[in-house]
């Protein structure tokens, strides 16, 4: 009590041991709470409530009899230690955008001290402002009664998390950055474009009652699943084989009819055009 304190606390693999490392003004100390043979401690056993508690004891007895008062740890300014207070995209950790603030699964940014000489120097590259539906939290359309503008993350080619596209550990991406991050974006504008309208709304119809009349809705429905699934194709095939090139020009074309409003027999040729596609790039 009395004195300025700051510690971290740490535990071990499998909870083979739990510690503590802090500091005052004065000294510093650390303590490790474990067993000889390195056996698992209790589940109980935390830094903070076991290794924590023995280092105040100690700590607070050499303070009590040498009479130290209070003293701050760092007697300087941030700056006479090279630091500087940077906001950071709490999900890239790139220099922080309007974007990042406003992120649609509420990660917003970090404000902390940095070392002058490693502060980012490159604004996030993982969030882009969209409007989406209130209700689904899918690409607004133009149907949508509720519309929110808000960014969404998107993992950039060369991420380290890139490569989880497609795979068993696509589901914990989702989970954890939205839906968005299961698109797999590539440098080709148009190609992002039309996987982006792939995430449309379903919840409410894409077309308004300018559409061409007789165009069933389970057919437009049917459009956008096959869509969908001939981008989730496109992320197994080389970009640079023939495959690619043909499914990707399919999937494009009836996306195109789609937001354009084709009339029935213009979706269905659409439709069986990428059928054929993705059945040769299997």
């Amino acid at each position: 009590s009395g004195q300025t304190v700051a510690g971290k606390t740490g535990t071990n693999s499998d909870q083979r041991g739990v510690f503590f490392a802090g500091m005052t003004g004065w000294y510093c100390g650390t303590v490790w709470i474990g067993h000889d043979n390195y056996l698992p401690l209790s589940s109980k056993t935390t830094g903070g409530t076991a290794a924590a508690k023995l280092w105040q004891a100690f700590m607070t007895s050499i303070h009590k009899q040498k009479n130290l008062s209070n003293r701050d740890i760092l007697e300087g300014s941030a700056s006479d230690y090279g630091l500087v207070r940077v906001t950071t995209c709490a999900v890239s950790g790139q220099l922080a955008t309007d974007a990042c603030k406003n992120d649609a699964m509420g990660y917003g940014t970090v404000t902390d001290w940095w070392p002058r000489e490693n502060v980012p120097t490159t604004s996030c590259q993982m969030h882009m402002t969209l409007d989406l539906c209130g209700q689904s939290g899918q690409l607004a359309t133009q149907n949508c009664p509720d519309k929110v503008r808000k960014s969404v993350v998107l993992i950039p080619s060369g991420h380290p998390l890139y490569r989880f596209l497609g795979t068993n550990y696509e589901d914990v991406l989702v989970d954890y950055l939205g839906s968005f991050a299961s698109l797999r974006i590539t440098t080709d504008a148009a190609y992002n474009s039309a996987l982006l309208a792939s995430m449309a709304c379903t919840m409410h119809s894409q077309f308004t009652t300018d559409a061409p009349s007789g165009v069933p809705q389970n057919l437009i429905q049917d459009a956008n699943t096959l869509i969908e699934s001939a981008w989730r194709q496109l992320g197994n095939l080389d970009p640079n084989s023939y495959a690619y090139q043909a499914l990707y020009g399919a999937a494009y074309n009836l996306n195109s009819a789609v937001q354009n409003g084709a009339d029935t027999d213009t979706l269905f040729f659409y439709m069986s055009e990428l059928t054929k596609a993705m059945a040769a790039a299997q």
